[in-house]
């Protein structure tokens, strides 16, 4: 049948519950036309996506159902729908991560990536015109105000690849940063996320890895047992290059005193400064004014002479080594008056 995926997609809606204008907004089909199918009672068996993919589909599958869920969307196209993941543009391994989890997936289809206006940020995106049937947690509106629950053939992926899962979950919206407890420094990973639904799904997933979590906010789940995060590293991988940072515990003094003979000072006043500059702003200013004072400008009536014998501003100006303007300056603050030069047209 020539319309099967609409009709497909339009039933699939209507057994959700939506009403025939919402159906509408989504689709984009006619009012009538939905009717019309309604109506006749079609009958589309839907593909089940699971018995399709093989083992490494699966496992890729179940990482990009995590950056989904956390940084993910589908919009719809002219014929067919956008799946579009928002990256940190500086996570050059996540990056590259997801383009490879991508094209194991949709292996028939063009993966690409652009850089987005005024942000640091890098969109990784795919088109495929069964992305809703493939993601049935596609749906109108911000996924915080909505519900998100995975199919069966979802959750036996999640159960079976759950590393994979919270891999992708905590690569889109999650962090690893450094705790300060005392004078010492630990490595956590915080999840933060808007969703109710999408946070027991990642909740889940560390009760299947069997790893201990807390909630110290109400969007915000964190793992800092060390136990816990060594766990987690050697399961997951950090998720940055630089991984003997996070696991430094100097104390905190030592730290400090490392980081003020690392940063630039200035030669006058011995504060911060920029990484290019020697002096600081106010010591710079104060530099240019004792150089703009120490200029050696000749007698003043030396200057007058010239300037009756014909001689310009510019000209002395350009000989002294300041503008113009300045030789006027020098003239009046002197006590004398400036010359007016009188031009014959």
């Amino acid at each position: 049948m020539k319309y099967e995926k609409y009709i497909s997609l339009v039933l699939k809606l209507r057994e959700d519950g939506r009403s025939l204008t919402e159906i509408v907004k989504e689709t984009g089909l006619g009012k009538n036309t939905i009717k019309r199918w309604l109506k006749k009672g079609y009958s589309i068996k839907k593909k089940n996506f699971s018995l399709d993919f093989s083992e490494d589909k699966k496992e890729n599958y179940s990482y990009i159902l995590g950056l989904y869920l956390g940084d993910g969307h589908i919009v719809k196209a002219k014929r067919v729908y956008k799946l579009g993941i928002t990256l940190f543009s500086e996570d050059l391994n996540i990056i590259n991560r997801c383009r490879q989890a991508l094209e194991i997936v949709f292996n028939e289809n063009k993966i690409s990536q652009r850089k987005r206006k005024n942000a640091r940020a890098v969109e990784v995106y795919v088109y495929n015109k069964y992305l809703p049937l493939i993601f049935p947690q596609h749906g109108a509106g911000k996924k915080h105000n909505r519900r998100i629950i995975l199919e069966p053939w979802q959750n036996e992926i999640v159960e079976k690849y759950t590393k994979e899962f919270v891999k992708g979950l905590i690569d889109s919206d999650g962090c690893v940063f450094v705790r300060q407890n005392g004078n010492y420094r630990s490595k956590a990973y915080q999840f933060t996320n808007m969703s109710e639904d999408i946070k027991s799904l990642f909740c889940w997933g560390c009760n299947l890895l069997g790893v201990q979590y807390s909630k110290p906010y109400f969007n915000r789940i964190e793992i800092a047992r060390r136990d816990d995060v060594e766990k987690l590293d050697s399961l997951l991988g950090s998720k940055y290059d630089n991984e003997n940072k996070f696991h430094d515990l100097t104390p905190r003094k030592a730290v400090e005193k490392e980081k003020i003979l690392d940063t630039p000072r200035c030669i006058d006043c011995k504060k911060e400064c920029s990484s290019n500059a020697i002096r600081c702003k106010s010591c710079s200013i104060k530099e240019k004014n004792n150089l703009r004072y120490q200029t050696k400008y000749p007698p003043v009536e030396e200057l007058l002479k010239r300037l009756e014998s014909g001689e310009s501003y510019l000209a002395l100006g350009r000989e002294v080594g300041v503008s113009d303007n300045a030789i006027r300056k020098y003239i009046k603050r002197s006590g004398f008056e400036n010359i007016k030069k009188q031009y014959v047209l």
